[in-house]
């Protein structure tokens, strides 16, 4: 049987990442990141941090300390040690907005969902999956409702090079009282236009408060992003490592 390999020197995540697994009833074993992969293991879970050392796919890559990702780095291995080789098609139904919802599909099968509270967030997961879950053909579907959050989640999207639909939500079964989710798994089952370039966004102070939290999460707390590259990564113009490497240059030159 083949089992999760926790790999990490960050005891933090370490603790809980374990207690996660334990309480799921999830087999697993310890190594350290630079360690050979045992052959019992079929995946691995790291930091962001250690990820460079660990040669070895799939790997999922906590993207912070918090409750919810410990519970999807978690989810995410169970979901890549049941999972098939490839799947022919991938589609991700997102239903915009404060919050959005999240459903994937592979081949028609429902195979994971999220509710997730930035656009950085959302796509940071979506990277997750990516690595996980590979497949022929990836298509993203967005719900048309709540203009500004939308257009923030395509901008997020387009650099990953994949299509990306804008899905008319009345021509789906949601009511109103439904909840997140099982809107964004009705999006996930229809066709609508293809987003051709990136939409117009104007952020908020709170959410480049956000993203710049998200950015000291992602740096083991080392670095806290400006508001103009806060900005850029809600615009979907980088991503979160992308702008923790860019300010980590910038505070290396203001050194010199």
């Amino acid at each position: 049987m083949k089992l999760v390999a926790v790999a990490t020197e960050d005891f933090e995540v370490y603790y809980e990442l374990v207690r996660e697994l334990r309480s799921r009833k999830a087999p697993f074993l310890s190594i350290h990141p630079s360690d050979e992969i045992p052959s019992n293991a079929g995946v691995v879970i790291t930091t962001a941090a250690e990820q460079a050392a660990v040669n070895f796919r799939p790997r999922i890559v906590v993207p912070g300390r918090d409750e919810r990702s410990i519970r999807m780095s978690v989810t995410l291995a169970e979901e890549a040690l049941m999972g098939k080789g490839e799947y022919a098609r991938l589609t991700f139904g997102i239903d915009p907005g404060k919050r959005s919802g999240m459903a994937v599909t592979g081949d028609g099968t429902v195979i994971h969902t999220a509710e997730l509270d930035s656009p950085a967030e959302l796509q940071q997961e979506v990277r997750s999956i990516l690595r996980t879950h590979p497949a022929r053909e990836v298509r993203f579907r967005v719900g048309h409702g709540d203009p500004p959050n939308r257009n923030r989640i395509v901008n997020a999207l387009l650099g990953l090079g994949y299509p990306i639909e804008i899905i008319n939500e009345r021509s789906t079964s949601r009511g109103f009282d439904r909840p997140h989710v099982q809107a964004a798994m009705d999006i996930a089952m229809h066709s609508g236009p293809v987003v051709r370039k990136m939409l117009e966004t104007v952020p908020t102070g709170r959410e480049l408060r956000e993203v710049k939290r998200q950015s000291r999460l992602a740096s083991g707390g080392t670095v806290t992003i400006s508001d103009g590259l806060a900005g850029r990564v809600i615009r979907g113009e980088l991503d979160i490592d992308d702008a923790v490497r860019k300010q980590r240059k910038r505070r290396r030159r203001r050194r010199c």
